[in-house]
């Protein structure tokens, strides 16, 4: 079950997805149809939360020597 902080959390659209990576809404495009990085399909509309962006991308995260 989610928690409550996660029940109320907005969904964000591509655009702003794209800018909180730090990369594209061409490349975040190519992601979501490889099924490469956690969306949500809300009707025909392509949405993110915020906090599975984030999670998505501190388990890219390359550690330095």
């Amino acid at each position: 079950m989610e928690s409550p902080e996660t029940v109320h959390e907005q969904y964000i659209d591509i655009r702003t997805a794209a800018e909180f990576l730090g990369c594209t809404v061409g490349t975040l495009r190519v992601w979501t149809h490889k099924k490469m990085v956690p969306y949500y399909k809300i009707g025909r509309s392509v949405r993110f939360r915020i906090s599975d962006l984030q999670d998505w991308a501190n388990e890219r995260r390359v550690e330095t020597r």
